[in-house]
């Protein structure tokens, strides 16, 4: 009857044993509706802000932290483990946590990675090449190219996490496809 109550207890908190079996796999998704605006803390102590309409997926294992984010726009601090990276892949393309800040929007056309401190490390799976990024750096990357820029206001990038939209000189196309996710 014990060992009953725990399987139980296993597949309704997404616990599952390693291969090892001397520790528990979590693995959950997050998402948020559109309009709706969430903050989720990880079981390692890294705190997830998701913007409307998003969804990850995460799995915290004794080794790894890996995210997918299916789509939407999410913003992380991760709380720096050395023996344990943190990756989040969205596409394809994966950012590997170097101790950070950052955020990840996927849109239609492109994914944008702006960090926001701390360093991180992108890399596509064309192409291969790791490119590092500093605080106040941008990576976005399309269907056929991709390209790292620095961003001015990191403050505008995450307006969003507080409740708030930002707007200065931007192109009313632009302001309707952001209020429109």
């Amino acid at each position: 009857a014990l060992t009953i109550a725990v399987a139980a207890a296993c597949v309704a908190f997404g616990l599952r044993p390693t291969s090892s079996g001397s520790a528990a796999t979590v693995a959950r998704d997050y998402s948020t509706a559109p309009g709706e605006l969430r903050e989720f803390t990880l079981e390692d102590g890294s705190h997830l802000t998701l913007n409307s309409g998003t969804h990850v997926r995460v799995r915290i294992e004794g080794s790894s932290r890996e995210v997918e984010l299916i789509r939407g726009e999410a913003l992380f601090d991760v709380a720096h483990e050395p023996g344990r990276p943190f990756h989040v892949r969205i596409g394809d393309v994966t950012v590997a946590d170097l101790g950070t800040s950052f955020n990840i929007r996927g849109g239609a056309m492109d994914t944008e990675i702006t960090l926001i401190s701390g360093r991180a490390a992108v890399t596509r799976e064309r192409g291969g090449v790791a490119v590092e990024l500093m605080p106040g750096d941008q990576f976005i990357s399309g269907a056929t190219a991709w390209r790292k820029q620095s961003v001015a206001d990191l403050a505008a990038v995450t307006d969003w996490s507080s409740g708030h939209l930002v707007f200065r000189a931007a192109p009313l196309r632009d302001v309707v496809a952001k209020m429109n996710r």
